[in-house]
């Protein structure tokens, strides 16, 4: 499993979008897999969390940032397709 810390715990997760998120992940997988034979797999064993840092943050702020989280793991699972590893 590689956990992805694609949102922002620094940034006013008000100024952040699932879409943007989305956006930036893609380009991230694109330099990094590139069309590797197994990158359906790495996909596959991919986990979205927030970055570092949540429990600093109001309850507001981790509220918003977990919300974006959860957005961007059922963007991802909506385009991609595929089943994502379940979490034991």
């Amino acid at each position: 499993m590689v956990a992805w810390g694609m949102v922002p715990t620094l940034d006013d997760p008000y100024n952040v979008t699932v879409e943007g998120l989305h956006q930036r992940l893609m380009a991230l997988w694109a330099r990094l897999f590139g069309d590797h034979p197994d990158r359906e797999t790495l996909i596959r064993q991919s986990l979205i969390t927030p970055a570092c840092g949540l429990g600093l943050l109001t309850s507001r702020k981790a509220g918003r940032i977990y919300r974006l989280t959860s957005g961007l793991s059922r963007r991802l699972r909506e385009q991609e397709r595929v089943e994502f590893a379940p979490l034991l």
